[in-house]
């Protein structure tokens, strides 16, 4: 049994209607002659939680890491002045988890 070769190309920032445009184009004409059997993106497309499943192989959600920034009902339910009523897994509030 022959094992096939994968290449995994992270394109950070771009939009898809925009990388398509060019793709479609002419512009990126490297991109275009790649065999794409199947893409995947997640929601949100922030750098952390899109890098997620290519490190993990799970999405976001299941890593409960939803975004850059999120709303703990049950925190925020409690005080809107509450420490974790507002989290976030950049800069202070990476350190802050508990």
């Amino acid at each position: 049994m022959g094992y096939r070769r994968t290449s995994i190309i992270l394109i950070d920032g771009a939009r898809y209607d925009v990388l398509s445009e060019l793709v479609v184009g002419g512009k990126l004409p490297n991109l275009r002659k790649l065999d794409v059997r199947r893409a995947v993106t997640v929601f949100p497309s922030t750098t952390g939680p899109a890098y997620l499943p290519f490190l993990t192989g799970f999405f976001p959600g299941q890593l409960d890491v939803p975004g850059i920034r999120w709303l703990s009902k049950d925190a925020f339910a409690r005080s809107l002045l509450h420490p974790h009523a507002r989290r976030s897994y950049m800069g202070y509030d990476a350190v802050s988890f508990t």
